[in-house]
Formats: structure tokens, C-alpha cells, sequence
């Protein structure tokens, strides 16, 4: 059984969250008290058959229900699946100082029998819980009752053939048996106490007694003895039993007999210990005594350790099949908060990756990260943003259409979830412009979360405007066009109509700017002088403003025919860069075009634009 979609509503701080499990991982980013780790609570408290405590409870609406639903890939109960998958929901609710459950199976909606709809009890029963309004007693008139049972009939018939119906206690114990066993590792934890296995709620008891369990059900020698021991277990048992029945019955000669229903040994349980490590000089230590960062690192060693272990068990478990003599192994669900924690980039890369062959060969994977090298090694449609939007929590992520991912050009996936805002250039000369000029106005573009994204020419403007990744995560962008004279058929207005024609929100808001002119044509004379080499007074301002790269050109020649040493060819990539560098805050600012494209993507960035260029006139 595996977890294919999640969705939560009211459970602490997070107002809804939501996510698509494509397949064994799950990996949730966002900021801090944003809501991360309640996300993981909600699934161990559904897959465990828990209940929130009343703190958990939203503290904004006291009244409200939490939901938790969950849709499974299950093999069997195929009678209470829906399009292939078992979709369960649990609705918990305040009740004084107690919490009150209910479970319910998506399903094909209850239509009642004519049977049940002649007997007045059941008729009563059904409409009550359809809205129907029924008098406290029984009418004596037939023709009152009658009417009662149209208005039924009328609400079941207009219910929708598939809703959300209450599951029965007998399907749920059939749920249970399947549900993954589920082992929760915290950020935080008690050290003296996660060392040990005699706590079941233990972080490395729950690591080693899931290998123990499982490894005993495969293991045909270890079974052999558990069978002889538990037969012992209840023989012992049964006499101690009996001396308590026969007091039993001197005190209350009416009691019969005394029975006890044993749950199966579980050998896993007695097993107990406490971490040492040995040091060079041979001392034993206990580990709850050592520094954090040696703690952490045994917890991920035996993280780690699960997938060699599980290949073992897997292994014999074949072997015992192949015998008929093989108990079913239940699925594991590891849920990690942050377990990139006290480990350095390489740790960490090795820890992912290991979490990812953990995911695909035995189990499924749930974490929370601040880590942005699991952000860019993770497969994108794994990854859900949390995020604070007019002071509610929601929940984003992007699931590429065919399981392809969206390319923007070499920007990673970490800088896109923890930034600002991005930029979308024609090319990496304009990237390279456009960070110099924000600089140069005294700004940080790394530090704003100003992250750019290449395009590769105006022609791909629509393929990045439109690209997925940016609607799904809801990040703010500015697409920035030029009207070049050497691209023939470019049609920047064109462009700008059809990306706003599909996404009518940009509408009004001035995120796609169109330039008047190339990007050269905000360069100053000096500065293209400067490093092209070009004696100033050889360069026409009128060619200038009417085609910057052909003047550039005219301006080569006549510095050569003038017998100008050291004149060079201007190339964009390279020159542009230097070009922008030699240009002053009074330069930029000069240029209304750029300085309203400048001063958008800093208010996107959360930053005040102050102009003290009037100041300067002044």
C-alpha cells in the first residue's frame, strides 16, 4: 500500500494543504512556522489511527473540523476503491475536552431500499440525515407521512452517484491491516531517550525493532523459536489464568469462565539497549553524552543502514516463499523532519540519495528541508512549497505535464522556491546588464531573491512566460523585451498580447515591459569608448540611436582607417558586461524604461525604491 495524494485542512497553523505523491517521496520546503511539521503530524496521526490533541485544533476557528484525507494504491478491496484507488478521509471534531473521529470511504452514494422506505423508523432515520425536517412523533395521517417520503426521495435521488460515505467498522479493520507502518524521525529530539529500545515512540527503537520484526517474519529458524516460546508464553498462561477464574468465582459464583484473547508475540518489544561509542583510546561513551552532530550522524547511519537491511529481509523472504512458509511484510513509511541537520554538503548529497533508493525499493519517503541541495537534486513534481498568502497557510507544487520537467535555463529549483522574484531576459548579455544596473543603484539581487532566467531570444518569450513551474508556484515574474532591428519578424507587442490574452491576471500589472530600442541603446557613448576603444568623437550619436551594433561597427572602421591601435569588435556577450560596469547611477536612472523595470522588480522583492536622482538635480 502507498500514499498517492494528501490533503489536509484545519489542522494547526496550516489552512489547507495539498500534495500528488508521484512515487516514493515526498519533499516539503518553506519557511520556518510555516506549517511544515503539522503536515507531517496529520499523516502519522491518520496512518496511526490517532487523534489530534485540542491544541491542534485551529486557533483561528475554534469551531472548525479538522479533515485529513488520503488516497491509497492498495492491491485487493477492490469493492471500496474508486478509479483504481482506496480514498479514505478522517473528520475529527471537538466534542467539550474530547476528540471524536469519524471515518469515511469515498464511494458509490447509498441509495435506500423500498423496503427501508416503507418502514417510517428507517424513513425518519434516512431523511434526518439528508436535511429533511420530520415532526417529533409519527403523523396519524397517511397522506402527511406520504409527503414526507416524496421529499426523501426527492434529496436521495439528487445526491451525486459517488460522494463521501461512512465507512463501516468491518472495512476499516480490512484498511488497517494494510496501512505502512510508519516511522517518524523529529528535528528536535530527546538524545538519552531515542538512544534506547524500550520506548516504542523511541526514534532508533522504532529503526531497529521495524528491522528485528520483519527480519524474525522471514527468518525460518528465528520463527521456529518464537513458535516454541509463545506456545510456552501460553501454556504459562493459561494455569496463571486459571487460579485467577477459580478466585474469581469464589467472589461471583455466577461468572462461568474467564477468557483472554492473546495478540501474537512480538520478541522485537523485549529487545532493549543503550548506544556506546568507542573511542580511539578504547573508552566506551555513552552517545546521549556526545556532541549533537555525532548524534545525528548514527540516526542517519541507520537511516542509511535500511536499505541494505531491507534487501537482506527481502531476500529471505523470497526464500521463504518459495517454502509457503513466508508472513506478509507491511509497507514503511519513514517521515524525516529536516534530516539534512548537522551534516555537511556531501553528507548531505550521499543522505539524499540514500532516502531516494529508500523511497523506490523499500517504502515511501516524507520529509521537511531547508536544504537547498535536496531541493535541486529532488525530481521537481516531489517538491511542495508552503507559503503564507493574506495570513492563511496554502500549499503549491508543480506535476510537469507527461513527467517532463520544466527547464529554465540554469536557474536552480532552490533559488526559484527561495526567492523573490524572477526576471525573464532574452540572453545571458542582458542578465549580466541588468545585475550590474540594480547593483549600481545599490542594491544586492542575490541578497532580494531577484533570481533571472535566460530565455535564448525573444522567440521563446511564451514557452518561460508560460512554463508551468512559475504559474504552479505562484512566483511573481517581469519579462523584459526589446525591439532588436536584427531579428527579423519579432513582434514584442504580438507576444505581450497572447501571454496576457492567456493569463488575464498580468493584465494591467506591467509585468512583460517592452524596451524602445535594443539593449545597447541604453549604453553611454563613454562607456562603449572606453572598452571598445573607440575614440568617442568616431562614434555618430544619430547612428547610435537608430542601430547601436551597426554604428559600432561603422565607428571599427573608421577608427582603423584612422590607423587606431587595439580597436575591438564589439561582441555582446563579453562587452556588455563591462560596458554596464563603467556606467553611473546617474546613467540608469536617466532612462525611464529601465528605471520603472528596476524599481518593479525591487518592490517585488519586498524592498522600497527611493529615486533621489530629482534629489541630485536639485
Amino acid at each position: 500500500m502507498s500514499l498517492k495524494y494528501i490533503k489536509i485542512n484545519n489542522f494547526r497553523g496550516l489552512d489547507t494543504f495539498s500534495a500528488s505523491i508521484s512515487d516514493g517521496m515526498l519533499i516539503i520546503v518553506g519557511q520556518n512556522d510555516v506549517g511544515k511539521s503539522s503536515a507531517l503530524k496529520a499523516i502519522q496521526i491518520f496512518l496511526e489511527d490517532g487523534r489530534p490533541a485540542l491544541d491542534d485544533f485551529p486557533k483561528f476557528n475554534q469551531d472548525a473540523m479538522i479533515e485529513i484525507e488520503i488516497h491509497f494504491n492498495v492491491s485487493g478491496l477492490e469493492e471500496l476503491k474508486h478509479e483504481n484507488l482506496l480514498k479514505l478521509k478522517q473528520i475529527y471534531r471537538k466534542d467539550s475536552n474530547k476528540v471524536n473521529v469519524q471515518k469515511q470511504l469515498y464511494s458509490k452514494t447509498y441509495k435506500p431500499t423500498e423496503e427501508e422506505l416503507d418502514s417510517y423508523k428507517s424513513l425518519k432515520s434516512i431523511g434526518e440525515k439528508l436535511g429533511v425536517e420530520f415532526p417529533t412523533r409519527k403523523p396519524s395521517n397517511a397522506d402527511e407521512i406520504e409527503d414526507l417520503k416524496k421529499r426523501v426521495i426527492a434529496e436521495v435521488d439528487s445526491l451525486e452517484p459517488y460522494g463521501w460515505n461512512e465507512l463501516q467498522k468491518e472495512d476499516w479493520i480490512q484498511v488497517e491491516k494494510l496501512l505502512p507502518e510508519v516511522l517518524f524521525v523529529p528535528a528536535a529530539q530527546d538524545h538519552d531517550n531515542e538512544q534506547k529500545m524500550t520506548s516504542d515512540s523511541s526514534v532508533f527503537g522504532k529503526l531497529f525493532r521495524v528491522g528485528i520484526r520483519n527480519w524474525l517474519k522471514v527468518d525460518q529458524s528465528s520463527k521456529s523459536a518464537i513458535n516454541t516460546i509463545e506456545g510456552q508464553v501460553k501454556s504459562i498462561n493459561s494455569k496463571i489464568l486459571k487460579i485467577v477464574e477459580d478466585k474469581l468465582k469464589e467472589q461471583t459464583p455466577l461468572i462461568e469462565e474467564l477468557k483472554q484473547e492473546l495478540e501474537p508475540l512480538d520478541v522485537s518489544k523485549g529487545f532493549t539497549f543503550t548506544m556506546f561509542v568507542k573511542d580511539g583510546q578504547g573508552i566506551d561513551t555513552p552517545l546521549s553524552q556526545r556532541g549533537s552532530g555525532l548524534q545525528r550522524s548514527v540516526l542517519i547511519a541507520i537511516l542509511r543502514a535500511q536499505n541494505e537491511i531491507n534487501d537482506l529481509i527481502t531476500k529471505m523472504s523470497h526464500e521463504s516463499q518459495q517454502e509457503n512458509n513466508s508472513e506478509d511484510i507491511k509497507p514503511t513509511l519513514y517521515i524525516i523532519e529536516e534530516p539534512e541537520a548537522f551534516l555537511h554538503l556531501a553528507a548531505q548529497k550521499e543522505l539524499f540519495y540514500s532516502l531516494k533508493d529508500l523511497s523506490e525499493k523499500s517504502g515511501q519517503v516524507f520529509i521537511t528541508t531547508h536544504s537547498t541541495l535536496f531541493m535541486d537534486e529532488a525530481d521537481m513534481q516531489d517538491i511542495v512549497l508552503l507559503t503564507r498568502q493574506n495570513g492563511k497557510t496554502i500549499s503549491l507544487q508543480h506535476i510537469p505535464e507527461e513527467q517532463i520537467h520544466t527547464t529554465l535555463g540554469e536557474l536552480r529549483v532552490s533559488e526559484l522556491l527561495t526567492g523573490k522574484v524572477c526576471c525573464i531576459v532574452e540572453g545571458v548579455s542582458d542578465k549580466q546588464v541588468f545585475q550590474n544596473w540594480i547593483k549600481k543603484l545599490g542594491f544586492d539581487p542575490k541578497r532580494l531573491g531577484i533570481h533571472f532566467i535566460t530565455m535564448d531570444g525573444c522567440a521563446n518569450a511564451e514557452y518561460y512566460a508560460n512554463a508551468d513551474i512559475l504559474i504552479d508556484f505562484q512566483i511573481p515574474f517581469v519579462l523584459i523585451l526589446d525591439r532588436d532591428k536584427h531579428e527579423d519578424g519579432r513582434d514584442p507587442d504580438r507576444i505581450k498580447n497572447r501571454i496576457e490574452d492567456k493569463h488575464r491576471w498580468l493584465r494591467g500589472k506591467e509585468r512583460i515591459r517592452i524596451l524602445d530600442g535594443e539593449l545597447e541603446n541604453y549604453f553611454v557613448l563613454e562607456a562603449v569608448s572606453n572598452v571598445l576603444r573607440i575614440p568617442i568623437e568616431l562614434i555618430d550619436p544619430a547612428e547610435y540611436d537608430n542601430d547601436p551594433k551597426e554604428a559600432m561597427a561603422i565607428a571599427r572602421h573608421r577608427a582603423e582607417e584612422a590607423g587606431k591601435v587595439g580597436v575591438r569588435v564589439y561582441n555582446e556577450k563579453r562587452d556588455s558586461k563591462k560596458i554596464a560596469e563603467l556606467m553611473t547611477k546617474e546613467d540608469i536612472l536617466v532612462r525611464d524604461d529601465i528605471k520603472e523595470v528596476i524599481k518593479m522588480l525591487i518592490e517585488l522583492s519586498g524592498e522600497e525604491f527611493i529615486d533621489d536622482s530629482q534629489d541630485d538635480v536639485a
